[in-house]
């Protein structure tokens, strides 16, 4: 089994971190406002709440792309034919 360097695991992984940080919005939300952080508001605008929504899609589709260019036996021909 291979390993996965450390920048491949935070990729892997930014996608759950994503999704969680949409579930628990409301509770950032209180946090960031009480460290008067200007990014509190961000949780309450629904059209920045939408584009953040997009990000785990996008960093799973990501993921399934890395993984398909990755493994034993794949040649040049192969991981042409994936990008």
């Amino acid at each position: 089994m291979r390993l996965l360097h450390h920048g491949e695991v935070r990729w892997l992984s930014g996608g759950k971190v994503v999704k969680r940080m949409l579930q628990l919005r409301q509770e950032l939300r209180v946090f960031l406002a009480q460290q008067r952080d200007p990014m509190s508001t961000k949780f309450q605008h629904n059209f920045c709440l939408v584009k953040l929504s997009y990000l785990p899609t996008i960093f799973q589709n990501m993921n399934r792309f890395i993984v398909s260019l990755q493994g034993k036996g794949c040649d040049v021909f192969q991981l042409a034919s994936e990008v």
